[in-house]
């Protein structure tokens, strides 16, 4: 298993682990703004963010980005890699509950 030397530092742990992960059988969020309040407070969210971009196939909530979030700026980024990795930080920090919301209804009516 891989290890980060920020996971030191997150605020999230095991027994919180299921704010993260828990969804509906739609794939809705069960705990989303109990984890994007815990993440928008974390000291490491942008370090979290980031390895969660870098991982296509990673799952949950990481950073305060979602996988609908994730997708959305890889593919905003997609071709200025550098552009991207500068723009990271300041989208990150801008995402909302609402945002969130807009991009699960999109993904409902493509699934």
């Amino acid at each position: 298993m891989w290890y980060e030397k920020w996971y030191d530092d997150r605020l999230c742990s095991l027994e919180t682990t299921h704010l993260f992960f828990d969804i509906t059988d739609n794939g809705r969020y069960i705990h989303l703004s109990e984890a994007m309040s815990m993440c928008a407070e974390c000291p490491v969210q942008v370090q979290c963010a980031d390895d969660a971009m870098k991982d296509t196939f990673r799952r949950g909530i990481w950073g305060k980005t979602t996988e609908g979030i994730r997708h959305n700026l890889r593919a905003q980024y997609r071709a200025d890699s550098e552009a991207f990795y500068s723009s990271i930080s300041p989208a990150i920090e801008s995402v909302s509950l609402d945002v969130e919301e807009e991009t699960m209804r999109r993904l409902q009516g493509i699934l």
